[in-house]
């Protein structure tokens, strides 16, 4: 029997997870990920009930429709808001859209309505671990996909880490 499971994925922490590896193996930036081949290899084994992108939007920007066509087209469900400019202490501007709120509640609403048995989070983000610490207190299954790099301390126990897979196979080179 498989298991019924929702995909929520923070796009912001798994894209910059994915970065990461690619740093740390040597991979260029004109090599890309298959970001789906990649996401089906941890959600093997599962019937995906719902399958969850959150991501920020640039002001202004149109560029992302064929990014979220490529996601579209197997049944993930888009979630965006405008990131918003926060300044740092050095003067900088760094643009985040913060999803904790939209994501905890989606993971709450399924274990709500009993319309799935698992819930597979791609974040390692620690906002998460009160909700992680409650889902497993409960004694469901939550399953935890981030890297070394990017997996807080609280959510690193456990959790399927990017970095012990061969990364190359989900990667191909950008045309130019």
């Amino acid at each position: 029997m498989t298991t019924r499971a929702i995909l929520l994925v923070d796009f912001a922490n798994f894209d910059c997870a994915i970065r990461k590896i690619k740093e740390k193996f040597g991979f260029s930036k004109e090599f890309i990920v298959n970001y789906k081949k990649l996401i089906r290899r941890f959600i093997k084994g599962h019937e995906v009930i719902e399958s969850n992108i959150y991501i920020g939007l640039k002001k202004n920007s149109n560029n992302h429709h064929g990014f979220f066509d490529y996601f579209k087209k197997d049944k993930y469900q888009i979630i965006t808001k405008e990131e918003k400019a926060i300044k740092l202490d050095d003067g900088s501007t760094k643009y985040k859209a913060n999803f904790d709120v939209e994501i905890a509640f989606d993971a709450c609403w399924h274990l709500a309505k009993g319309t799935c048995d698992e819930i597979i989070l791609v974040s390692g983000d620690s906002d998460f671990s009160y909700l992680v610490k409650k889902i497993k207190a409960l004694d469901l299954p939550i399953k935890i996909v981030s890297s070394n790099a990017t997996v807080s301390s609280e959510l690193k126990d456990g959790a399927f880490l990017l970095d012990d897979i061969d990364i190359s196979q989900y990667l191909f080179k950008r045309k130019i």
